[in-house]
């Protein structure tokens, strides 16, 4: 996904994950682990100061699900509407909230977001 794109050009387009990730058994919430540096330039000077050498951040429950849809198999619109089925109105407007934050894991390299090309 190289130019801005629409929510329309987004529905066909299939988001996959680049992270490691984990569920809370209590909750079913997902943290993501996402590197602070990724130079191995930075990572080998960086790492004897830090505790860490990620930042773990933690998804609220419609994040989850979305995380949890982001495996390559589901189109945007799919995602759009397994959210609709699971958390009904009170998402509303589905497909431009949901652009917005896969948009938003796309920018930070959360995710990549593979789309077909268009004739």
């Amino acid at each position: 996904m190289k130019k801005k794109k629409t929510v329309d050009q987004l529905l066909p387009c299939y988001p996959q994950r680049l992270l490691e990730w984990e569920t809370d058994e209590e909750t079913g919430r997902i943290t993501v682990f996402r590197p602070k540096y990724y130079s191995n330039f930075a990572k080998k000077i960086m790492s004897p100061f830090l505790k860490k050498d990620y930042f773990s951040v933690k998804l609220d429950d419609l994040g989850s699900n979305v995380w949890r849809l982001c495996d390559g198999k589901y189109s945007v619109e799919e995602i759009g509407k397994e959210l609709a089925s699971r958390f009904g109105p009170e998402i509303e407007p589905i497909y431009e909230r949901l652009a917005r934050f896969l948009i938003q894991l796309h920018k930070g390299k959360f995710i990549e977001i593979r789309c077909p090309k268009s004739d």
